[in-house]
């Protein structure tokens, strides 16, 4: 291939080409003619070497720091460090002669003498009155940021701290539709004014969507409390999980009146299996749910059946008038009546203290107390849930009875 054509492909003048020869960067075959002048010949490789070289020089690299590089790889990287070292130098120069160019529009030299000073006058200091408006709108944006991003900061840390604390997560609908509405006035204030042309417009909008922030940071940190107290599962399969950490439930009088002691349940010739139990802290000072059964010999089955029954019996008896269980509110127009009905369910015969709806009712409500017994199989089922008070589910509902 012929200079010209070369030339023509690589967008390098003749030149150019002849002078990257001259310095050795390419060495294309040649010969010469009688007056001494060398007639090139390249080849695709000395074609591909041309435009990698037209490349490199566009970013600046001297001839001779090709050359180098060509020769000696290993100092491509020290070749580097020197051209960025040179251009930060020159940034910084333009930099400084921008700077001095800027200050001309309010000097208006007359003259090139008075051109000369203007441009070697030092910069004076920015005023004290400048320093302030610049820096109270800074703390404007600052606190509408905050504004802003704090609802999805919070949010996020109730579900952090959510997914951390409870070992079963139940996701309530209702619940996570109150955040989720909770971070709109944060999306709007990320998108609405941007769209808006106006300047009075778009500050008024940002100080409206600010304080709506400011209530979401609120009603998010109270929901999400709420939200943390509604704990629990959706999934039956958690809810059977074994659980014998908890241990089993004192101190609460209704309960201790009605199963037996921890000894009992945990005593010797007993198969417990505690599937689940839960503190929960409310207005009374506490509150279990417990799903738990155990396998025994027939004697005791049978000594155990007529205790239970005996205990609901005689609980109810005593208690049934002035026992009440207080939904929304303190006082009697709040209160509701303990009820007692001894019934089968399945393979089993049940005694149950409840306040609302029936046992094993789908939407079950209130509080259920309930005792279960299977002759055939010899097993006891211990029962209680509070569902008015914890927002549980009966997940007993769905066991196999």
């Amino acid at each position: 291939m012929k200079i010209k054509a070369v030339c023509e492909a690589t967008g390098l003048t003749d030149r150019a080409v002849r002078y990257y020869i001259d310095e050795g960067l390419i060495s294309p075959a040649y010969t010469e003619n009688y007056l001494g002048r060398r007639n090139y010949d390249f080849c695709e490789e000395d074609v591909r070497a041309l435009e990698r070289i037209a490349k490199l020089r566009s970013y600046d690299f001297s001839v001779a720091e090709i050359g180098g590089m060509l020769c000696s790889p290993e100092t491509i990287g020290q070749v580097c460090g020197d051209l960025i070292a040179r251009k930060r130098a020159k940034l910084k120069e333009d930099e400084r002669i921008l700077a001095a160019l800027e200050k001309l529009p309010e000097l208006k030299p007359g003259s090139v003498e008075e051109l000369v000073e203007a441009l070697e006058k030092p910069e004076s200091p920015v005023p004290p009155e400048r320093v302030k408006t610049k820096l109270l709108p800074a703390i404007g944006k600052a606190v509408l940021a905050a504004l802003v991003f704090a609802p999805f900061a919070l949010a996020a840390l109730m579900w952090v701290l959510r997914l951390t604390e409870f070992r079963f997560v139940k996701f309530d609908l209702k619940f996570c539709l109150i955040m989720l509405a909770c971070l709109v006035p944060s999306v709007l204030a990320l998108m609405l004014p941007k769209r808006i042309p106006s300047l009075k417009w778009r500050a008024a909008l940002r100080v409206l969507l600010a304080v709506l922030c400011a209530i979401s940071v609120f009603a998010i940190f109270s929901f999400g409390m709420l939200y943390w107290n509604s704990g629990g599962t959706d999934k039956l399969s958690d809810y059977r999980v074994p659980d014998w950490a908890s241990g089993w439930p004192s101190g609460y009088e209704i309960f201790e009146a009605l199963f037996p002691a921890r000894e009992e349940f945990f005593g010797e010739g007993s198969e417990p299996v505690l599937y689940h139990y839960l503190n929960i802290d409310d207005f009374d000072g506490g509150m279990a749910e417990i799903y738990a059964e155990r396998r025994i010999d027939a004697v005791q089955f049978e000594r155990e059946v007529e205790l239970r029954k005996l205990a609901f019996a005689e609980y109810y008896e005593q208690h049934a008038e002035d026992w009440r269980v207080y939904w929304g509110g303190y006082g009697p127009e709040g209160s509701i009546a303990l009820k007692y009905k001894e019934f089968s369910h399945g393979r089993f015969s049940c005694c149950a203290f409840y306040t609302e709806s029936e046992p094993f009712s789908r939407d079950t409500r209130g509080t259920v107390y309930l005792f279960a017994s299977d002759p055939e199989t010899l097993t006891l089922r211990y029962v209680y849930c509070s569902a008015s008070a914890s927002f549980y589910d009966t997940f007993y509902c769905g066991l196999d009875w």
